[in-house]
């Protein structure tokens, strides 16, 4: 009788084992953050670019493809980022004329021209995407496999963008090259 159950018993925890302990599993930032977290991360985060934080007087963020994002940027105009004070938010489908501070991407498909639209006009890139840090952005936000968020520095990118990231940002981000 011993016998019997324990086969059974073997293919039960066999089979619904891994399944247990799958949400208990660390992974990379997978999923984009609700876009109010973002925001707010976003507003701090961009105090840690040397470049922008002793950059006194208006600061710009133009959001490509997140109108979500956005919306909850907008509601931060007037807080402080470094020196400088946030002004504008755009909500574009593209590449805007104007020049801003910050750029936000939130459509994957828009890479290749955000990508030499800030390494062009050395200005930082942002997105929501966790993905396209590894791809060429520079600063990545995202919720990781523990529910968590999880932000993404890119040195590569930042040096192309000619960021000057404050040391104290590589405690709170992990690296990729």
């Amino acid at each position: 009788m011993v016998l019997m159950k324990s086969p059974f018993k073997t293919i039960a925890l066999v089979v619904i084992g891994p399944v247990l302990f799958l949400p208990a599993l660390p992974c990379r930032a997978a999923d984009p953050p609700p876009p109010g977290l973002a925001a707010a991360l976003i507003v701090k985060l961009a105090a840690f670019e040397r470049n922008l934080a002793s950059e006194e007087g208006d600061i710009s963020i133009c959001v490509i493809g997140a109108p979500l994002l956005a919306e909850k940027l907008e509601r931060a105009i007037g807080y402080r980022i470094g020196s400088g004070q946030l002004k504008k938010v755009l909500q574009v489908d593209s590449i805007p004329e104007e020049v801003p501070t910050i750029v936000c991407l939130g459509d994957s498909t828009k890479l290749s021209e955000v990508k030499a639209y800030t390494r062009d006009n050395k200005i930082l890139s942002v997105t929501t995407v966790p993905g396209l840090v590894a791809e060429g952005i520079s600063l990545g936000i995202g919720i990781g496999g523990n529910r968590k968020p999880e932000v993404t520095l890119n040195l590569t990118s930042s040096r192309e963008e000619d960021l000057d990231w404050n040391p104290a940002i590589f405690k709170i981000v992990q690296i990729v090259e």
